[in-house]
C-alpha cells in the first residue's frame, strides 16, 4: 500500500529533478496525476532509497516518463495521453546494457565552475533511456547525476 508521507517525499524530489514538474500542462489536465505518479512509485520502490530520478514532462503529448534507480531496483514508469493512467516497471540493474557519454564538460577549455554538462543514454533491457531525461532537469538533478555515474557504471552487465 502506499504511504501519503512517502508520497509526498517522493513528489518533493520529482519537483527538485525537473523545471517542469511543479507546473506542467498535464497535472492540470489531470489533476489526479500527481498522486498517481507518486504512489505508484512509492510501492514499486518499497523501502529503497532514490539513489538517481530523471524525469520527462512532455508537454505536446501529454505524457510523463520516470526512471528511478534505488540500490539494485530501476522503476521505469510511464504515461500516455490515452489513458493518463501510470504503467511501472520494476527492473533490475544486471539489465543495465550500455552507458553512452553523449555530452561531457570540456573542462580544458571552460572556466572552472561553468559548465556543468553531462548527458548520457543508457541502455537497460533493450530501450535507450536519456539522462536527465530532458532538458527541463535542474542544476541539481545533473550534480547527482555526476555523483550517481560511478555507481552506475558498476551496474554494466559483464561482457562476455
Amino acid at each position: 500500500m502506499p504511504d501519503y508521507e512517502n508520497a509526498k517525499s517522493i513528489n518533493r524530489k520529482l519537483n527538485s529533478a525537473s523545471k517542469n514538474w511543479a507546473g506542467a500542462k498535464v497535472f492540470r489536465r489531470y489533476p489526479d496525476l500527481k498522486g498517481q505518479i507518486a504512489s505508484h512509485l512509492d510501492v514499486a520502490l518499497g523501502n529503497a532509497e532514490i539513489d538517481y530520478l530523471t524525469v520527462e514532462v512532455n508537454e505536446t503529448d501529454f505524457r510523463v516518463g520516470i526512471l528511478a534507480f534505488a540500490g539494485l531496483r530501476i522503476v521505469w514508469l510511464t504515461t500516455s495521453e490515452e489513458t493518463c493512467v501510470p504503467s511501472t516497471s520494476i527492473l533490475s540493474t544486471r539489465h543495465i546494457e550500455s552507458i553512452e557519454l553523449v555530452n561531457v564538460s570540456n573542462v580544458m577549455t571552460s572556466t572552472w565552475g561553468e559548465s556543468d554538462a553531462l548527458n548520457l543514454e543508457v541502455e537497460i533491457g533493450g530501450t535507450t533511456f536519456s539522462l536527465p531525461a530532458d532538458s527541463g532537469a535542474t542544476e541539481s538533478n545533473v550534480a547527482q547525476l555526476k555523483s550517481y555515474l560511478p555507481a552506475l557504471m558498476e551496474h554494466l552487465a559483464p561482457v562476455a
